[in-house]
């Protein structure tokens, strides 16, 4: 699969980035004749760890939640034992 998108040097919309599987193996610049992959590698890594990060804040988040509700749910033993 093949995407044309804008440099990020040049600014002209010439950049191909071309996709196989689920991986980018190539990303050039026809304009300023620039390899960008590199680049564009560590745009996705960060994208990636910062998409992850926020899942993970997600679930705590959430089960946390859960778990407060569970604590309000269970009765007092100790004080309802006097």
């Amino acid at each position: 699969m093949v995407f044309n998108v804008r440099c990020f040097k040049c600014g002209a919309h010439d950049v191909r980035l071309v996709l196989g599987g689920r991986a980018i193996i190539h990303a050039r610049c026809h304009s300023c004749d620039t390899n960008l992959l590199a680049e564009v590698m560590a745009l996705e890594e960060e994208a990636m760890r910062t998409r992850s990060s926020h899942r993970e804040r997600q679930i705590t988040s959430t089960s946390l939640r859960a778990l407060g509700a569970e604590e309000t749910d269970v009765p007092d033993t100790a004080s309802s034992a006097g």
